[in-house]
């Protein structure tokens, strides 16, 4: 799967074109809302993953940071593979060296999860 990349423009990897729902965990606020365009924006909070019900959201798109203050991506995939999430996650990241390999490394720590590293 090739790492997508972008400026600032999240259109071209249909972040921004579904009318599902895009749920932000731990996105700061203006780039949770560029990204969720016209779709409804949630935010949940890396600590009410368990409780959100997110396993019931199977057309949700949810998009995290690769490196955030409290917690990182694999703090949250771990919690989502845990409240039974099944969906998409994209995740969020600086310029990398090795964005595949990255890449990689998050979606096996995500089973049964599409995830997809959005370098910005």
């Amino acid at each position: 799967m090739p790492v997508r990349v972008a400026t600032s423009v999240p259109d071209r990897f249909d972040l921004r074109g579904r009318t599902s729902p895009f749920i932000s965990i731990g996105l700061p606020q203006v780039l949770a809302r560029h990204c969720a365009g016209p779709r409804p924006l949630f935010s949940v909070a890396p600590q009410d993953i368990a409780q959100a019900g997110l396993h019931r959201m199977s057309d949700a798109l949810i998009a995290c940071m690769l490196l955030g203050s409290e917690v990182d991506a694999l703090d949250i995939l771990a919690e989502l593979t845990a409240a039974g999430y099944r969906g998409t996650v994209v995740v969020i990241a600086p310029p990398l060296p090795d964005p595949g390999m990255v890449e990689r490394e998050l979606a096996l720590a995500a089973p049964g999860m599409t995830v997809s590293l959005l370098v910005l």
